[in-house]
């Protein structure tokens, strides 16, 4: 096939579009891998012991690839980063603006095993969140019980008073880019799933959820609101192309109930605002999708693609299962389940899966794993998938 497609980004849009593509985009996501085996502190001149207490993971990482930025990661892979900020740490297109005038007080603490400790008091309580060493994920979270709705709100309003286009961030993507990858934004999760991940977890949202249900979801009728309001305005107006709702969507989380209730609307409205804006929108599923399957129709599933969704061996369903209830206009991003990736499976059960996911999902396929390569597998599988790739005809 002949078309003028040089670069994964032209690739990435026109797979959304529905245009004809020569090769599928490969586009792991490989950052826990990265820093969990120090790569960027690795040098060839190092001794096997020094090696061996950085790289604590990987068994089979490559001296070529020591010391090496992710970007020429990508490269070495021939392979495309999904967010800009995978490639290069610290890229974002967008930033909040806090209300310096609210009364908040703030106090952080960071003990001698690296664990970090936040102390927020508003006028409406005193909140604590934590994180363990080197999560990005707290271990404590702020929204503890009934008492913390007002205080939470109050914060989290005051946080965010204005969601700002980073025009200057942009325009150095623009120029380190290359064609490698996409820009991509998102609005924030959907409320019953941001308090499932960064602010009650699981237990604390389904207990607020099942006993306070009206004040719970007074409680996320404005945490959509801000949504609406401040964040999405500026995203739909600005030049990035893809937004990405990171939901975590899992049916053990999000059953069906909770999905209809919660979840569906939300997507259905970020959707619909995002399609008039001309984005290209897809969501992040992953953990069990058995429940939902009935969801992933083309008239019921809003988004131009589904990100990382987790079949088996990891995840609870089939391949076929999954291509079954998928929509024929769906885009997959990923499909091949990190587990693949560890010694336990052989080299022929790792290529006989990747080629049933190329194709299983081709041509509506942004190929990676689901959800992120383990940093404990092996890396001359990640080499390997280009070659497969290069091999598939789309």
């Amino acid at each position: 096939m002949k078309n003028d497609i040089k670069t994964f980004e032209e690739r990435q849009k026109a797979t959304f579009r529905h245009k004809p593509v020569e090769r599928i985009v490969w586009q792991p996501r490989f950052s826990d891998w990265y820093h969990q085996n120090h790569v960027i502190q690795l040098r060839r001149e190092m001794t096997s012991d020094q090696i061996a207490k950085l790289v604590v993971k990987c068994p089979d990482l490559p001296a070529d690839i020591y010391g090496m930025e992710p970007w020429e990661i990508y490269d070495y892979l021939d392979a495309s980063p999904r967010y800009p900020g995978e490639c290069w740490p610290g890229i974002g297109f967008f930033y909040d603006k806090n209300n310096t005038d609210a009364n908040i007080q703030h106090k952080w603490a960071t003990d001698e095993k690296g664990n970090r400790s936040h102390k927020i008091t508003t006028p409406f309580g005193v909140l604590t969140e934590s994180w363990r060493a080197g999560s990005s994920y707290p271990d404590e979270r702020m929204l503890k019980t009934r008492d913390d709705f007002k205080a939470v709100l109050y914060y989290i309003k005051n946080q965010c008073v204005e969601h700002i286009f980073n025009e200057n961030m942009y325009n150095i993507y623009r120029e380190v880019n290359e064609g490698r990858c996409v820009s991509v934004g998102g609005p924030w999760r959907s409320p019953y799933n941001k308090c499932i991940v960064e602010l009650a977890g699981t237990k604390n949202t389904m207990i607020l959820m099942k006993r306070y249900t009206k004040e719970f979801d007074e409680f996320c009728d404005e945490l959509a609101r801000i949504n609406f309001e401040v964040i999405m305005p500026p995203e739909m107006k600005s030049p990035v192309e893809f937004i990405s709702c990171g939901d975590n969507v899992d049916g053990m989380n999000d059953p069906p109930y909770v999905y209809e209730k919660y979840i569906l609307p939300y997507f259905e409205r970020v959707a619909k605002e995002c399609k008039k804006a001309g984005k290209f929108t897809f969501a992040h599923y992953d953990g069990h999708l058995k429940d939902l399957l009935p969801y992933l129709s083309n008239d019921r599933f809003p988004f131009d693609g589904i990100e990382a969704p987790t079949i088996k061996p990891q995840g609870d369903v089939t391949l076929e299962e999954f291509r079954k209830a998928l929509g024929d206009r769906i885009i997959v991003l990923d499909g091949i389940p990190s587990t693949i990736f560890i010694s336990q499976f052989t080299d022929a059960q790792f290529v006989k899966l990747v080629n049933d996911v190329l194709k299983a999902f081709s041509p509506n396929l942004i190929l990676g794993v689901s959800d992120e390569y383990s940093p404990n597998g092996l890396f001359k599988r990640m080499k390997m998938v280009a070659g497969l790739v290069e091999k598939f005809k789309v």
